[in-house]
């Protein structure tokens, strides 16, 4: 995601990205945390907020075999 937010991604992957982004997207409680702890200016870590914000955020579960 840092990627996206940093436009790093080829003009071709920014498209697709933005069709992915429109979707409700889904994003662990891990990338969440990445994401909000990201050193970056205040335009791109206001979109990093209202992309969360956003989200389904998708809590750790602990799993049982």
């Amino acid at each position: 995601m840092s990627d996206y937010f940093s436009a790093s991604f080829s003009a071709n992957g920014m498209d697709f990205m933005n069709t992915v982004i429109d979707a409700v997207p889904n994003i662990s409680i891990i990338t969440q945390i990445e994401l909000l702890c990201w050193n970056t200016d205040a335009a791109t870590e206001q979109n990093v907020k209202d992309f969360v914000a956003d989200s389904t955020v998708l809590n750790i579960s602990h799993y049982e075999q």
